[in-house]
Protein backbone atom coordinates (compact mmCIF):
# COMPACT_ATOMS: atom_id res chain seq x y z
CA UNK A 1 0.00 0.00 0.00
CA UNK A 2 0.87 3.18 -0.73
CA UNK A 3 0.32 7.04 0.43
CA UNK A 4 -2.16 9.42 -0.82
CA UNK A 5 -4.16 8.16 -4.05
CA UNK A 6 -2.92 10.18 -7.04
CA UNK A 7 -5.57 10.64 -9.89
CA UNK A 8 -5.21 12.76 -13.06
CA UNK A 9 -7.43 12.98 -16.40
CA UNK A 10 -7.59 13.65 -20.16
CA UNK A 11 -9.85 14.22 -22.82
CA UNK A 12 -10.94 11.00 -24.70
CA UNK A 13 -14.31 11.66 -26.78
CA UNK A 14 -16.66 12.40 -24.87
CA UNK A 15 -15.08 11.05 -21.79
CA UNK A 16 -12.14 11.45 -19.54
CA UNK A 17 -9.94 8.38 -18.87
CA UNK A 18 -8.03 7.76 -15.92
CA UNK A 19 -4.28 7.34 -16.43
CA UNK A 20 -2.76 7.60 -13.25
CA UNK A 21 -3.96 4.05 -11.45
CA UNK A 22 -4.30 4.74 -7.33
CA UNK A 23 -3.13 2.66 -4.23
CA UNK A 24 -4.20 1.76 -1.17
CA UNK A 25 -3.45 4.24 1.73
CA UNK A 26 -1.17 2.34 4.15
CA UNK A 27 -2.58 1.31 7.44
CA UNK A 28 -6.15 -0.32 6.24
CA UNK A 29 -7.06 -3.67 7.21
CA UNK A 30 -8.83 -6.14 4.95
CA UNK A 31 -12.61 -7.08 6.06
CA UNK A 32 -15.00 -8.54 3.88
CA UNK A 33 -14.99 -8.83 0.09
CA UNK A 34 -17.86 -10.07 -2.20
CA UNK A 35 -18.92 -13.14 -4.09
CA UNK A 36 -17.37 -13.67 -7.33
CA UNK A 37 -19.31 -11.72 -10.07
CA UNK A 38 -18.97 -12.56 -13.84
CA UNK A 39 -20.68 -10.79 -17.24
CA UNK A 40 -24.37 -13.08 -16.33
CA UNK A 41 -24.51 -12.40 -12.44
CA UNK A 42 -23.39 -8.84 -11.51
CA UNK A 43 -26.27 -7.36 -9.02
CA UNK A 44 -27.71 -4.36 -10.82
CA UNK A 45 -26.68 -2.11 -7.88
CA UNK A 46 -23.43 -2.25 -9.37
CA UNK A 47 -23.92 -1.26 -12.80
CA UNK A 48 -26.15 1.93 -11.68
CA UNK A 49 -24.24 5.06 -9.59
CA UNK A 50 -23.17 4.03 -6.12
CA UNK A 51 -20.83 4.70 -2.92
CA UNK A 52 -19.07 3.28 -0.31
CA UNK A 53 -19.63 4.53 3.54
CA UNK A 54 -17.36 7.03 5.12
CA UNK A 55 -14.07 5.25 6.08
CA UNK A 56 -14.85 2.28 3.68
CA UNK A 57 -11.83 1.86 0.61
CA UNK A 58 -12.70 -1.02 -2.38
CA UNK A 59 -10.71 -2.64 -4.19
CA UNK A 60 -12.11 -3.65 -7.45
CA UNK A 61 -9.97 -6.81 -8.56
CA UNK A 62 -11.05 -8.64 -12.63
CA UNK A 63 -9.89 -11.91 -12.06
CA UNK A 64 -10.79 -12.73 -15.62
CA UNK A 65 -11.57 -10.36 -19.01
CA UNK A 66 -12.26 -6.98 -18.72
CA UNK A 67 -14.87 -3.80 -17.45
CA UNK A 68 -14.67 -0.48 -17.22
CA UNK A 69 -14.65 1.36 -13.71
CA UNK A 70 -16.74 4.69 -14.03
CA UNK A 71 -16.39 7.75 -11.68
CA UNK A 72 -19.61 9.83 -12.38
CA UNK A 73 -18.07 13.30 -11.76
CA UNK A 74 -17.84 15.55 -12.36
CA UNK A 75 -15.40 15.13 -14.12
CA UNK A 76 -16.62 11.51 -15.57
CA UNK A 77 -13.56 9.46 -15.48
CA UNK A 78 -13.59 5.77 -16.84
CA UNK A 79 -10.62 3.95 -16.40
CA UNK A 80 -10.39 0.15 -18.45
CA UNK A 81 -9.75 -2.51 -15.74
CA UNK A 82 -8.05 -5.88 -17.94
CA UNK A 83 -7.05 -9.28 -15.96
CA UNK A 84 -5.12 -9.48 -13.70
CA UNK A 85 -5.39 -6.15 -12.78
CA UNK A 86 -7.60 -3.63 -10.35
CA UNK A 87 -8.99 -0.09 -9.38
CA UNK A 88 -9.28 1.86 -6.22
CA UNK A 89 -12.24 2.64 -5.01
CA UNK A 90 -12.37 5.68 -2.82
CA UNK A 91 -14.31 6.28 0.08
CA UNK A 92 -18.21 8.19 -0.47
CA UNK A 93 -17.42 8.57 -4.04
CA UNK A 94 -19.73 8.07 -6.66
CA UNK A 95 -18.87 5.10 -9.06
CA UNK A 96 -19.71 2.09 -11.06
CA UNK A 97 -18.89 -0.79 -13.08
CA UNK A 98 -19.55 -1.34 -17.32
CA UNK A 99 -19.75 -4.50 -18.80
CA UNK A 100 -19.42 -5.04 -22.17
CA UNK A 101 -18.12 -8.95 -23.02
CA UNK A 102 -16.72 -12.26 -20.09
CA UNK A 103 -15.77 -10.88 -17.18
CA UNK A 104 -15.03 -12.31 -13.31
CA UNK A 105 -14.48 -10.14 -10.86
CA UNK A 106 -14.83 -8.87 -7.30
CA UNK A 107 -14.53 -6.14 -5.08
CA UNK A 108 -12.66 -6.24 -1.29
CA UNK A 109 -13.42 -3.97 1.14
CA UNK A 110 -10.63 -2.01 3.32
CA UNK A 111 -11.10 0.38 6.79
CA UNK A 112 -9.14 1.32 9.52
CA UNK A 113 -10.09 -0.80 12.65
CA UNK A 114 -11.73 2.62 14.29
CA UNK A 115 -13.83 3.37 11.01
CA UNK A 116 -15.22 -0.26 10.77
CA UNK A 117 -16.58 -0.55 14.41
CA UNK A 118 -17.53 3.55 14.22
CA UNK A 119 -19.21 4.22 10.32
CA UNK A 120 -19.92 0.87 8.96
CA UNK A 121 -22.11 -0.65 11.94
CA UNK A 122 -23.18 2.45 13.77
CA UNK A 123 -26.05 1.58 16.50
CA UNK A 124 -27.12 -1.53 15.45
CA UNK A 125 -23.66 -2.82 16.19
CA UNK A 126 -25.09 -4.85 19.26
CA UNK A 127 -28.15 -6.56 18.16
CA UNK A 128 -25.46 -7.49 15.03
CA UNK A 129 -23.84 -9.17 17.72
CA UNK A 130 -26.11 -10.91 19.24
CA UNK A 131 -27.39 -12.18 16.25
CA UNK A 132 -24.15 -13.21 15.09
CA UNK A 133 -22.84 -14.89 18.07
CA UNK A 134 -26.15 -17.15 18.25
CA UNK A 135 -26.28 -17.90 14.87
CA UNK A 136 -22.53 -19.11 15.61
CA UNK A 137 -24.01 -21.39 18.06
CA UNK A 138 -26.29 -22.83 15.89
CA UNK A 139 -23.58 -23.67 13.53
CA UNK A 140 -21.45 -25.03 16.01
CA UNK A 141 -24.14 -27.32 17.32
CA UNK A 142 -24.23 -28.17 13.08
CA UNK A 143 -20.68 -29.90 13.36
CA UNK A 144 -22.08 -32.52 16.10
CA UNK A 145 -26.09 -32.96 14.99
CA UNK A 146 -26.58 -34.43 11.76
CA UNK A 147 -29.70 -33.09 10.67
CA UNK A 148 -28.43 -29.38 11.47
CA UNK A 149 -26.68 -27.68 8.50
CA UNK A 150 -23.59 -25.51 9.46
CA UNK A 151 -22.72 -23.45 6.21
CA UNK A 152 -25.87 -21.27 6.86
CA UNK A 153 -25.55 -20.14 10.38
CA UNK A 154 -21.67 -19.45 9.71
CA UNK A 155 -22.18 -17.31 6.75
CA UNK A 156 -25.32 -15.41 8.85
CA UNK A 157 -23.08 -14.96 11.38
CA UNK A 158 -20.21 -13.80 8.96
CA UNK A 159 -22.78 -11.57 7.50
CA UNK A 160 -23.54 -10.22 11.34
CA UNK A 161 -19.95 -9.62 12.66
CA UNK A 162 -18.86 -7.96 9.22
CA UNK A 163 -21.64 -5.55 11.07
CA UNK A 164 -20.46 -5.31 14.77
CA UNK A 165 -17.09 -7.08 15.49
CA UNK A 166 -14.44 -6.61 12.86
CA UNK A 167 -12.01 -9.01 15.58
CA UNK A 168 -14.69 -11.60 15.39
CA UNK A 169 -15.28 -11.38 11.71
CA UNK A 170 -11.62 -11.66 10.76
CA UNK A 171 -11.54 -14.63 13.45
CA UNK A 172 -14.49 -16.69 11.95
CA UNK A 173 -13.11 -15.96 8.31
CA UNK A 174 -9.43 -17.08 9.33
CA UNK A 175 -11.07 -20.12 11.18
CA UNK A 176 -9.88 -23.49 9.98
CA UNK A 177 -12.89 -25.13 10.23
CA UNK A 178 -15.55 -22.17 8.65
CA UNK A 179 -13.33 -19.93 6.47
CA UNK A 180 -13.45 -22.35 3.78
CA UNK A 181 -17.19 -21.96 4.55
CA UNK A 182 -17.06 -18.67 3.99
CA UNK A 183 -14.89 -18.41 0.97
CA UNK A 184 -16.62 -21.14 -0.76
CA UNK A 185 -19.63 -19.14 -0.59
CA UNK A 186 -17.97 -15.77 -1.89
CA UNK A 187 -16.86 -17.61 -4.60
CA UNK A 188 -20.17 -19.29 -5.78
CA UNK A 189 -22.83 -17.40 -3.96
CA UNK A 190 -25.79 -19.47 -3.44
CA UNK A 191 -26.70 -22.09 -0.78
CA UNK A 192 -28.21 -24.87 -1.72
CA UNK A 193 -31.47 -26.08 -1.39
CA UNK A 194 -31.15 -28.89 1.20
CA UNK A 195 -29.42 -26.60 3.21
CA UNK A 196 -31.94 -23.97 3.57
CA UNK A 197 -34.81 -26.80 3.99
CA UNK A 198 -32.76 -28.16 7.13
CA UNK A 199 -31.67 -24.44 9.03
CA UNK A 200 -35.71 -23.43 7.55
CA UNK A 201 -36.72 -26.78 9.71
CA UNK A 202 -34.02 -26.33 12.91
CA UNK A 203 -35.27 -22.78 13.21
CA UNK A 204 -38.97 -23.18 13.43
CA UNK A 205 -38.79 -26.11 15.46
CA UNK A 206 -36.56 -24.28 18.02
CA UNK A 207 -39.11 -22.01 19.50
CA UNK A 208 -41.82 -24.76 19.23
CA UNK A 209 -39.29 -27.03 21.79
CA UNK A 210 -38.53 -23.67 24.08
CA UNK A 211 -42.12 -23.52 24.32
CA UNK A 212 -42.49 -26.68 25.26
CA UNK A 213 -40.03 -26.96 27.64
CA UNK A 214 -41.63 -24.13 29.66
CA UNK A 215 -39.02 -21.61 29.26
CA UNK A 216 -39.34 -17.98 30.29
CA UNK A 217 -41.52 -15.33 27.69
CA UNK A 218 -38.91 -13.51 27.39
CA UNK A 219 -36.36 -16.09 25.98
CA UNK A 220 -39.13 -17.21 23.38
CA UNK A 221 -39.53 -14.18 21.89
CA UNK A 222 -36.12 -13.44 21.99
CA UNK A 223 -35.77 -16.62 20.08
CA UNK A 224 -38.74 -15.59 17.70
CA UNK A 225 -36.69 -12.56 16.28
CA UNK A 226 -33.16 -13.66 16.47
CA UNK A 227 -34.40 -16.65 14.02
CA UNK A 228 -36.63 -14.90 12.49
CA UNK A 229 -33.93 -12.62 10.83
CA UNK A 230 -31.41 -15.66 10.22
CA UNK A 231 -34.47 -17.50 8.22
CA UNK A 232 -34.71 -15.02 6.44
CA UNK A 233 -31.32 -13.97 5.34
CA UNK A 234 -30.90 -17.57 4.41
CA UNK A 235 -34.09 -18.20 2.36
CA UNK A 236 -33.41 -14.58 0.57
CA UNK A 237 -29.54 -15.96 -0.65
CA UNK A 238 -29.66 -17.71 -4.17
CA UNK A 239 -29.81 -21.52 -5.02
CA UNK A 240 -26.96 -23.07 -7.26
CA UNK A 241 -25.19 -26.24 -7.87
CA UNK A 242 -22.06 -24.53 -7.72
CA UNK A 243 -21.89 -24.38 -4.29
CA UNK A 244 -19.44 -27.21 -3.01
CA UNK A 245 -20.53 -29.84 -0.56
CA UNK A 246 -18.96 -28.49 1.93
CA UNK A 247 -22.31 -27.09 2.91
CA UNK A 248 -24.12 -29.35 5.50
Amino acid sequence: MSGPVRRSAMNDGEHETLVASAELPDGLTHYAKTAVFTEKTIPSKLTSSHRTKPGVWGKLVVNEGSLAYVVSGPPLIRKRIESPSFAIIEPEVDHLVEVDGPVSFQVEFYGREAAEGQNVHGASRPLWLVLGTASLGCGIAGLVLPLVPTTPFVLFSAFSFARSSPRLHRWLIRHQKFGPLIENWRRHGAIDRRSKILAAAVMVSTPVITWMVGAPVWVLLAQIVVLSIGLLFILSRPEGDGVKRANR
